[in-house]
């Protein structure tokens, strides 16, 4: 198995003695329902950008925080983790992001009460 190690930039995985930076398509979450998708190297700070405030920077999800991370996926190749991202904005990705939602709602149900509600 690789061994993982951070980076100031972002993930960084070493694969045959050399590194590789890894970039991450995300999707997060307001308190209201609202999602957000996008990709980046530094999936930490960016949701944290996300989250700023106070920031001089101005975005669409600045004003309508806070958010929360509810899906990830990792990438080697920028145009690999572009490509999920654009795909995840389509409306096959988007009923994708629903049935992952259903499936993390069934299993919190089994992990509270050890069966799955009935729907």
């Amino acid at each position: 198995m690789p061994k993982l190690k951070s980076c100031s930039l972002g993930r960084v995985v070493r694969r045959g003695g050399r590194e590789i930076e890894m970039f991450t398509t995300y999707v997060i979450q307001n308190e209201n329902g609202k999602k957000y998708i996008g990709f980046t190297k530094n999936l930490e700070k960016r949701i944290g950008e996300h989250n700023d405030t106070e920031g001089k920077k101005r975005g669409w999800t600045r004003s309508r925080g806070p958010w929360r991370l509810i899906y990830k996926e990792e990438f080697e190749e920028k145009t690999e983790a572009l490509k999920r991202e654009k795909f995840l904005k389509t409306g096959v990705g988007r009923e994708f992001l629903k049935s992952c939602e259903l499936e993390s709602a069934i299993a919190e149900e089994r992990s509270k009460n050890g069966r799955v509600a009935q729907w």
